[in-house]
């Protein structure tokens, strides 16, 4: 075993590695889309690069510049059986051996670390004492990794010729446990058997890994890049391709461990939102329309034709969910969704309530009515009783930051700046109505609340320091003008 000890910095360095993956159903963030993305979900940072990844990658020979975009778009956020993708890396140095190495933070008792290049072979373990301990003197970049629900991690390299290792937990060892060459990287366990295949051509087909035998086994002979798997309550995985050549939607059934296809049109089927009835909403990022997974029939149907990259989900009730599009390229010919889309639960019906517009920020009500804004909109109201959308603010743009009054009012900040989009807004419940109540400054979108007000604080660098919503007064003033 070979040891070294890190540099000060290296230590800090160890930030939260990104988990990717389309599995199971997220949590409910700031901005009010209920989606299996966010997933954390949904920074704006992580949009935008999600949106580079798409613009860039898409199409085939697209691996390393869709993983880019998949990388920044979907971290963390997911339940077991979770897929890690290209995790961010932090490039550490070992003082003795000189080695660079890529770090893996697989959870918080955990950091491996390989050889970011081929000069530099090999796993280590990042030690509680600062230490990192070779575990595995062969292959190098195992970017590729999973953990397994007993603790143990699979891993696979960038090199073709990797095939897969399984680090033992309790033991401090790597194995090889799958010889045939392949990128392995699309992972998701359910009841002891793990699914995985390959993102590139060089390995055809679906593998599964029994966790207690270390069997592995073909369960599905064709295609590769299975990289959308979406885990059911019952074990079952919903499973999609990103190639335009393998269309369709596959079903592993996790009693029989077997596969087979359920739906026969279009690819990239990657958005997945689980209703809490079993079913599950379906979209796809090249695809047009929405699908409808029965758990009771194990089938589809398409219940929406139009449009793709229906990617965000708002669940208003029990019986309606807010779907809209993140997708911003307005230039592109592609036919992504546009506007917002109601669905009802009983009724299996999608209409739309809105024509235009994506990437919306939107706050729920104590009410259940909805504010909502986005970059080429002003302020807007979804009114649940009528199922309708009014313009009630006809200035500025990106109105998308809530914050939540004891008498159920709203502060309400923007992300943009011109066209009226600077200073805060007030948002009176009982009226539906908007004043502005500050002129200055934008991206106000941190607010921190005590007794009397609120302290609120902006990101963007030009709005100078903090100001001050009195409670009593209903005013804004700079901080230092707050005795």
């Amino acid at each position: 075993m070979k040891k070294g000890i890190l540099k000060a910095l290296a230590i800090t360095a160890l930030v939260a590695v990104s988990a990717v993956g389309g599995l199971a159903l997220g949590a409910e963030i700031s901005n009010g889309f209920e989606t299996t993305y966010s997933e954390s979900a949904y920074e704006d940072y992580g949009n935008e690069q999600q949106q580079i990844g798409y613009d860039k990658g898409h199409q085939d020979g697209h691996d390393e510049g869709y993983k880019e975009g998949q990388q920044a778009g979907y971290d963390s956020g997911f339940e077991d059986g979770q897929t890690y993708r290209d995790p961010e890396k932090t490039y550490l140095e070992d003082i003795i051996n000189g080695v660079k190495l890529n770090v893996y933070k697989i959870d918080s008792g955990l950091t491996l670390l390989s050889g970011a290049s081929s000069s530099f072979k090999g796993i280590y373990k990042l030690n509680a004492d600062g230490s990192v301990e070779q575990i595995y003197n062969e292959g190098y970049d195992f970017r590729y990794y999973y953990k397994l629900s007993n603790g143990n991690v699979l891993l696979s390299g960038i090199s073709y010729d990797s095939g897969l290792l399984l680090y033992n937990v309790s033991t401090n060892e790597v194995s090889e446990i799958f010889t045939d060459a392949g990128r392995f990287e699309n992972f998701c366990e359910s009841n002891g058997n793990v699914l995985f295949s390959c993102g590139t051509n060089y390995a055809y087909g679906i593998y599964s890994y029994n966790i207690q035998t270390n069997n592995i086994k073909k369960i599905y002979e064709t295609g590769f890049a299975w990289e959308y798997l979406n885990k059911l309550p019952d074990g079952n995985i919903l499973i999609s391709s990103s190639k335009s050549s393998y269309n369709g939607i596959l079903l592993f059934n996790a009693s029989s461990n077997e596969i087979t296809t359920i739906y026969s049109d279009g690819y990239s089927w990657r958005y997945f939102y689980n209703l809490s009835n079993g079913d599950v909403i379906i979209s796809s990022d090249w695809a047009t329309g929405i699908l409808l997974y029965n758990h009771v029939t194990n089938s589809i149907e398409r219940i929406y034709d139009a449009g793709s990259f229906w990617n965000n989900f708002y669940k208003i009730d029990e019986e309606k969910i807010l779907i809209s599009s993140s997708y911003e390229n307005y230039s592109s010919q592609f036919d992504y969704g546009k506007g917002l889309l109601l669905y009802n639960v009983v009724t299996n019906e999608i209409t739309q309530v809105y024509s235009s517009g994506t990437n919306w920020g939107l706050y729920k009500l104590s009410n259940n009515n909805i504010i909502m804004s986005n970059k080429s909109s002003r302020v807007l109201l979804y009114d649940i009783s009528t199922n309708e959308v009014s313009q009630i603010y006809n200035e500025g743009l990106s109105w998308i930051y809530f914050f939540e009054l004891p008498n159920g009012n709203l502060i309400i900040g923007s992300s943009d700046s011109g066209l009226g989009s600077e200073g805060l807004l007030k948002y009176d419940v009982s009226t539906n109505e908007i004043t502005k109540i500050y002129s200055s400054g934008y991206k106000w979108d941190t607010f921190v609340e005590d007794e009397n007000g609120i302290t609120i604080s902006s990101t963007q660098w030009s709005s100078n320091g903090l100001i001050y919503y009195d409670y009593a007064t209903g005013t804004v003033t700079p901080i230092e003008e707050v005795a």
